[in-house]
């Protein structure tokens, strides 16, 4: 429960009590230190956009969770980073170049490196690339947060902070969390990472939360928690086992696919003017007036009539 606080929280003010560095330090360098991997394992983890349960979790118009496992043959990691790291990072900036999509990361191999790899770490650094990506009202609804909690990183107080903020979000953004390498709270003394794990699981499933919430977890390492979390739902991709084609990554060829697959994915807009007493006819003339592609309409008059 959040204690009364004399004083207002603001936007800043919380991101200075945080001390959390920018993310784009984060995916400098993971982008810098890509060129110490396997390019056909890197160009494994990008063909990930094509597969199957990937777009599943993509595409879909609710809250959802995908679990991608690269754990069986293991890829080549460097300093905290594998191909899996890479993916997630390209996927960030894409992302954020659309409004309705705010995108959130957290690299546990990365910071796991440097020591700063605990729950709190994570929970902070996630309020605050939300904060950087939306505004808040934070005069308003937030005034009782204990400011002496938040500059202590209490990992519940952080986490509720966290929530309330994605409570506020509008129906109309999609929030996507990529949490890479998350193994390393399975390790023991971890035990705060594991209870922020299960609660962000939680928020799918969350009627509170209006937003349409995209969680994804990686990890190249065997997980037994995770793996049981997402047996009761979800879904899991096993890298090893996914479709792919030979050749070397390519950044542009991910970005075309990423691009055209938020354009598609934004179906929430063509839903909110599709009722029920709409006509087959009628479907198409909006699918083409939004140019969306002929699969995806098909798609959309399959749920609507059968």
């Amino acid at each position: 429960m959040f204690h009364l606080s004399p004083l207002c929280l603001g936007d800043k003010e919380l991101q200075d009590l945080l001390q959390v560095e920018y993310k784009d330090t984060n995916l400098r360098f993971i982008n810098k230190r890509k060129a110490h991997l396997l390019a056909d394992e890197l160009s494994r983890a990008e063909q990930l956009l094509n597969d199957r349960k990937y777009r599943a979790w993509f595409m879909s118009l609710k809250s959802e969770k995908l679990l991608i496992l690269w754990n069986q043959r293991q890829p080549r990691t460097h300093a905290g980073i594998s191909p899996i790291s890479v993916f997630c990072a390209s996927l960030e900036p894409i992302l954020d170049s659309h409004s309705r999509f705010i995108c959130i990361t957290w690299f546990c191999g990365l910071h796991s490196i440097y020591g700063n790899d605990e729950a709190r770490a994570m929970l902070a650094d996630l309020i605050v690339q939300l904060c950087r990506q939306h505004h808040f009202d934070f005069d308003r609804e937030y005034d009782d947060t204990d400011k002496s909690l938040v500059r202590e990183r209490d990992p519940g107080e952080l986490f509720l902070l966290l929530y309330r903020l994605i409570r506020s979000l509008p129906r109309e953004i999609t929030v996507m969390i990529l949490v890479d390498e998350a193994y390393v709270y399975e390790r023991n003394g971890f035990q705060d990472g594991l209870d922020t794990i299960n609660e962000l699981i939680q928020l799918i499933t969350d009627t509170a939360i209006q937003s349409v919430i995209k969680l994804l977890f990686t990890s190249t390492r065997k997980v037994k928690i995770l793996n049981e979390a997402f047996k009761q739902g979800g879904l899991t991709l096993h890298v090893e086992t996914a479709a792919h084609q030979s050749g070397g990554p390519s950044q542009r060829r991910m970005e075309r696919q990423m691009r055209l697959d938020s354009d598609q994915g934004g179906l929430e807009k063509f839903f909110s003017r599709v009722n029920k007493n709409i006509t087959r006819e009628k479907i198409v003339k909006v699918c083409m007036s939004m140019l969306i592609p002929q699969t995806v309409c098909i798609y959309v008059i399959a749920l609507q009539f059968y």
